[in-house]
């Protein structure tokens, strides 16, 4: 916990607007319990917004969720993101741990429905069949933005039904290197969503180091970690010239740049710094990029 604070504070101090928090059940993840990192890293921060990227959904209440974030968005006003996503995000030994009993079928097949029901609660509405139910946060809180993350035309309704933002996540999509996928789903949200709230974001890896050699070493221990989808990973000039052609491709509202659990902490530090130098040109805190830019891992995410 104490490393991921010392990365927020650095992306904090470099300029980065956000930091989001990912949820994963294995004996590789660093984050099995968002909302306490979220509560550590919002307290021990002044301007970052945190955020969570996301709650695996099918696993928890839809009614805790929307109590525990009025709760947060009451503590740090303006300054706290719910994304939700489908999962798996752990091994199926952990799903029948925290479920505490076997699934009688996956419980993705739930997640829609309980998507529906988060949303009522943000709401401060009663879902079908809770009639006379609403969520008890504070009497002044709000609720933060909800964001639903996923890769599919499917995850793009939802958002939409729900007045939601979508971020489309590259660290878990095939590989894309014209963008064409990403691109039709980005551009079928922003035809159809109501309102300019709703951010259409990309999530990416994103790996920047002091030149090729260094970021080549980085990119091969990464990979050993089994991660798949779209990598940017290169000195601080390649990943300036790579992010500013999915930025012309994608003109996306948010981009979430992921950090690899697989590179040591001291090499994440050298990234981050690297990902400023080539994303942050020039930026102060009193001068917000364009798009925003999140600091997140894929156990952990920067905007």
């Amino acid at each position: 916990m104490e490393l991921m604070l010392e990365r927020a504070l650095r992306a904090e101090a470099l300029g980065f607007d956000e930091f989001w928090v990912t949820e994963h059940h294995n004996p590789e993840a660093h984050h099995s319990a968002p909302l306490v990192a979220i509560t550590y890293l919002a307290s021990r921060t002044t301007t970052l917004r945190v955020g969570s990227g996301g709650i695996l959904l099918p696993y928890v209440s839809p009614y805790r969720v929307a109590e525990d974030f009025f709760a947060l968005h009451s503590l740090f006003p303006g300054r706290i993101e719910l994304g939700v996503g489908p999962g798996p995000g752990t091994y199926p030994e952990a799903v029948r741990a925290i479920l505490d009993r076997a699934p009688s079928e996956p419980p993705q097949g739930e997640y829609h429905q309980k998507a529906r029901r988060l949303a009522s609660y943000l709401r401060r509405e009663t879902p079908e069949g809770f009639e006379g139910l609403e969520p008890t946060p504070p009497v002044e809180a709000k609720a933060p933005p909800l964001t639903i993350l996923g890769v599919s035309k499917r995850a793009v309704d939802l958002a939409i039904e729900l007045d939601a933002s979508f971020t489309y996540g590259f660290f878990i999509a095939d590989p894309d290197p014209l963008y064409s996928r990403a691109h039709e789903i980005l551009s079928d949200f922003r035809a159809r969503r109501r309102s300019a709230g709703q951010r259409a974001g990309v999530a990416f890896m994103a790996l920047a180091g002091r030149n090729e050699a260094q970021a080549a070493e980085w990119e091969r221990v990464n990979r050993g970690t089994g991660s798949r989808g779209h990598l940017f990973v290169g000195s601080v000039k390649q990943v300036r010239t790579e992010f500013e052609e999915l930025r012309a491709a994608l003109q996306p509202d948010l981009a979430l740049l992921g950090m690899s659990p697989g590179v040591p902490h001291a090499h994440q530090m050298l990234s981050i710094e690297g990902l400023a130098k080539a994303l942050l040109p020039g930026q102060s805190r009193k001068q917000a990029p364009e798009p925003p830019l999140a600091v997140a891992r894929t156990q952990e995410s920067m905007t």
